[in-house]
């Protein structure tokens, strides 16, 4: 969930700089090694973070920065569908059991 938002409010909000995904990337990296069948997730939110860093620090050509925010995008979007996969996974109990609407089984 953590990676989810810190990928996800650096995006939406205004005036965001590449310094913004740091916290990003430590996550997603945090993320390849929970979930290493899933690693197109952390590469999906890590490389336009190295993309926009190298191009701030190399000041190398930006031609390429659509791309990579398409690629952030589709990066949140699968962080996003495994956030929702986490949640109804939980959610699934508690509703086979009734504990949520009080009843006895």
């Amino acid at each position: 969930m953590a990676a989810f938002f810190a990928a996800f409010m650096p995006y939406v909000l205004p005036h965001m700089h590449e310094r913004y995904w740091y916290f990003s990337d430590i996550l997603a990296l945090m993320l390849l090694f929970v979930f290493p069948k899933r690693w197109y997730m952390s590469i999906a939110v890590m490389l336009p973070s190295l993309y926009a860093v190298c191009c701030y620090l190399f000041d190398s050509d930006r031609e390429k920065l659509l791309l990579m925010a398409l690629l952030m995008l589709a990066g949140i979007c699968l962080l996003g569908r495994e956030l929702y996969r986490q949640v109804r996974r939980q959610a699934k109990p508690i509703q086979e059991t009734g504990e949520e609407t009080g009843e006895e089984t």
